[in-house]
């Protein structure tokens, strides 16, 4: 008789792109749901917090939170999700936002909210592509 082993549990690691006047609500919704799956269920699930200059962003609300490494330091992961905010017509065109769309060559799947989808349009990195906005 083979012995019963447990399922290897699966490692998401998660990059989580911060732009100024980004919603506390969105990343909130967005980080919860995944805080709970890791911490009720042991899952193995690991997020970084980036910003596209490398120093703190402010939030919508006034919040301000500090990326938790440079963009240089950022492991490739398995979802970046880049939420946009209020300003994000300020963040087009600008070469730190360039560098930090950088991440979407090291991440399996992408995902944008708020005005995060606009970012990616406007700098070219949904072309030939297909996307859902909603």
């Amino acid at each position: 008789m083979k012995p019963i082993l447990p399922k290897p549990q699966a490692s998401l690691r998660i990059n989580i792109l911060l732009f100024e006047a980004f919603s506390n609500m969105i990343l909130a919704c967005l980080l919860e749901p995944l805080r709970v799956i890791r911490d009720e269920h042991d899952a193995a699930i690991a997020w970084t917090l980036l910003t596209p200059h490398n120093g703190p962003v402010r939030s919508s609300s006034g919040l301000s939170l500090a990326p938790d490494c440079p963009l240089s330091q950022a492991s490739a992961c398995d979802l970046l999700i880049v939420i946009g905010g209020d300003r994000f017509r300020n963040e087009v065109g600008r070469p730190s936002t360039r560098r930090a769309l950088q991440l979407l060559r090291n991440a399996q799947r992408v995902f944008a909210a708020d005005t995060g989808p606009w970012i990616l349009a406007a700098a070219g990195c949904l072309d030939g592509r297909q996307a859902t906005i909603h």
